[in-house]
């Protein structure tokens, strides 16, 4: 065999050796990109992504990031909580809502993250349990400046001291603006029940919403982020979307399968206004 054979062959053998490392580098980044795709793989989780009604992106490929913030209270005074890092002071949620509507970012409820080809900057505000700390000073503040927000909604704690009355969901519901869903009856470890105990708390809430607020509710919020494979499964039948306690940035990807694991940035006390900007500003959506 001729030397000219030889370097041929060699050539060849490299361009080889690049297009499998080129490959290899795209597996793994499309693996970094969606995280809890993995762990649903590898719990074996069967989540039957054709029942969950996904109607606008059948022709897009979509790839985004989207923050979504987590609230609880919002309060001045702590008080003697154990907790503080969960009350955000009123004039500090001023401040980055504020950011938001001046910087034109596109603040959507959970439920339309099926439609994220239509956002340049999406970002998700979330308030946690149904306190009536959002009525009286997230919901004026939301009016004000025309902004949506989402709410998860303990729902045996409905009317109960320092939770939202059932006249109060009604107005935020009706306004448009606010998006109610399910935070479970009783907010227990959801990972901690029996199957059909978490079949009581998800399904008895999502009624409760549907009777008392003609809300048919498709995101179920998990207390404290608790959940393992039999709450998934019993989830992805009632629900289209699940929301985690933390977890960073949504890595979002137009194959639905980490819709029932949505990670959620915790929007404490402590954090500053260049932190929430720092993190509204990974926000992007890119549409093949």
């Amino acid at each position: 065999m001729k030397k000219r054979d030889y370097l041929l062959y060699i050539l060849i053998a490299i361009i080889c050796i690049l297009v499998i490392l080129i490959f290899a580098k795209e597996v793994l980044s499309m693996k970094r990109l969606n995280p809890v795709a993995a762990k649903v793989e590898e719990n074996k989780i069967n989540i039957d992504t054709n029942n969950v009604k996904i109607e606008e992106l059948s022709d897009y490929s979509v790839r985004a990031n989207v923050p979504i913030f987590m609230y609880h209270w919002i309060k001045d005074d702590t008080g003697d909580y154990a907790y503080p890092e969960n009350m955000v002071k009123p004039d500090e949620l001023k401040k980055q809502m504020d950011y938001l509507h001046e910087n034109n970012y596109d603040v959507i409820f959970v439920s339309e993250l099926n439609s994220l080809q239509h956002y340049e900057k999406p970002v998700i505000l979330t308030f946690d349990d149904g306190w009536e700390d959002v009525y009286r000073i997230a919901f004026p503040y939301a009016k004000e400046l025309n902004m949506k927000f989402c709410m998860y909604i303990i729902t045996d704690l409905v009317g109960t001291p320092g939770y939202c009355t059932i006249e109060e969901l009604k107005e935020m519901k009706e306004s448009g603006l606010v998006e109610l869903d399910s935070h479970t009856l009783s907010h227990p470890y959801l990972n901690e029940l029996s199957a059909e105990e978490v079949e009581n708390e998800l399904v008895g809430s999502k009624n409760y919403l549907k009777e008392n607020l003609g809300v048919d509710s498709k995101v179920i919020c998990y207390p404290s982020g608790r959940q393992n494979a039999t709450v998934l499964n019993i989830v992805s039948e009632n629900y289209n979307y699940g929301l985690l306690m933390d977890g960073g940035v949504f890595r979002y990807n137009s194959d639905f399968s980490n819709l029932y694991l949505i990670p959620r940035i915790y929007a404490m006390r402590s954090m500053t206004l260049d932190t929430f900007i720092n993190y509204c500003e990974t926000s992007l959506v890119n549409v093949i």
